[in-house]
């Protein structure tokens, strides 16, 4: 389970650009929960590349989910200072309706 706020900063950083870049094949905003997102968080607080997974709920959505973990890859996500210390797992959907 992540840590609510790792998970809550990455929203933060994260979100907008997952939702703005990936898109569905046809060039509209993916529709609600069709991406899950998972990745690691080290200690210090960065995104382990070689653990995201991206995957898509309808096969439709396969190219989003792909751009998704190429995105976050290339992410400089840093979680804030009081969540640092042990690593985690995020855990999430995007774009999320919560």
């Amino acid at each position: 389970m992540s840590s609510p706020a790792i998970e809550k900063a990455a929203r933060a950083q994260l979100y907008w650009d997952l939702v703005q870049r990936c898109r569905g094949p046809d060039g509209k905003i993916l529709p609600p929960d069709v991406i899950r997102v998972e990745f690691n968080v080290d200690a210090d607080g960065y995104i382990v590349a070689p653990t995201i997974i991206g995957s898509a709920s309808d096969p439709r959505y396969d190219d989003a989910a792909t751009c998704m973990r190429r995105e976050l890859s290339a992410a400089t996500f840093r979680a804030p200072a009081g969540a640092r210390g042990l690593p985690t797992r995020v855990d999430a959907t995007v774009p999320s309706v919560d």
